[in-house]
């Protein structure tokens, strides 16, 4: 899973040849941030998973992933408090 603003086809570019290094696939899911932020409140099954699970981190690693998880999931969290508060007060 990568996580940024690069294009699918600009990321399997930049893995070209890493398959071979690794020796296994590499079928990489490339989301934005504002979509992983989407998957996470949606508790997508395949972001779940992912996240979940030992992986093997080309750039970055695991605190980087807890941290933006967190700040999505801090996000989310506001912004269900708001809109709470606006249905309350209706």
């Amino acid at each position: 899973m990568v996580i940024g603003e690069a294009g699918f086809r600009k990321v399997v570019g930049l893995l070209e040849g890493a398959s071979e290094q690794i020796g296994r696939e590499i079928n990489p899911h490339v989301f934005t941030p504002g979509e992983l932020k989407k998957r996470i409140a949606a508790k997508d099954h395949f972001v779940s998973a992912v996240m979940g699970d030992a992986g093997l981190f080309i750039k970055g690693g695991e605190i980087d992933l807890d941290e933006k998880a967190r700040s999505v999931v801090k996000q989310q969290e506001e912004k269900n408090r708001e809109t709470a508060d606006v249905v309350k007060n209706q």
